[in-house]
């Protein structure tokens, strides 16, 4: 089912318990919209009591030039976000630009004590982890 459409699409599966949604492109996205979508991403996983996730950040494209810093910062709030919420498993679809891939490496450094987060490059894959208890 589909909890929001607009900048971003949250689409939820009550059954599996499992969230999808492609992460933003800042390159397409002012830094406020950016920080919008993950705002909504932590006010669904909250609102739901989500507990798996799976975040396609296949085709983003980070671009930030001087505003650098402020992505990392938004990025880290956000990995502190997700671990005041009920997720307990994420999994991520590959950056296709391997040098941001570090910035969701990141991510799973801040988060890795409550949260299991796999990186994967197939979504078949990562479904089938995301499904197993």
């Amino acid at each position: 089912m589909i909890l929001y459409s607009g900048l971003i699409t949250l689409e939820y599966n009550p059954a599996t318990d499992i969230l999808e949604t492609t992460m933003p492109d800042a390159s397409q996205f002012t830094l406020p919209e950016v920080r919008l979508c993950l705002d909504l991403i932590i006010s669904h996983i909250r609102n739901y009591h989500i507990s798996k996730a799976l975040f396609d950040s296949r085709h983003t494209q980070l671009d930030m030039g001087e505003k650098e810093d402020e992505y990392k910062a938004m990025a880290a709030q956000f990995g502190k976000e997700l671990m005041d919420t009920h997720i307990r498993k994420i999994a991520r679809l590959a950056l296709t630009d391997r040098n941001r891939e570090e910035q969701g490496k990141k991510l799973q450094q801040v988060t890795k004590q409550t949260i299991d987060i796999g990186t994967f490059n197939n979504y078949k894959e990562a479904l089938k982890w995301l499904e197993m208890e």
